[in-house]
């Protein structure tokens, strides 16, 4: 039977914005990018009951805007 969601070692990353205060006092500093999403491996096959739940920031949403 075929999946219909499939995804392997799905990874995703954001670099945060800086305020024009913080670029003012540290115009030199790199912002560390934040790990949202690290090696999410789903295989979702038709016709089974799919659900997606963890604590709020785990990056449920970022997951579901990726596969849409």
């Amino acid at each position: 039977m075929a999946y219909v969601i499939e995804t392997f070692d799905l990874s995703k990353e954001f670099i945060p914005t800086r305020t024009l205060y913080q670029f003012i006092l540290h115009p030199f500093r790199q912002n560390k990018p934040t790990l949202a999403i690290n090696n999410i491996t789903i295989q979702v096959r038709q016709g089974e009951i799919f659900s997606l739940i963890g604590p709020n920031g785990a990056g449920k949403t970022t997951l579901i805007k990726i596969l849409y």
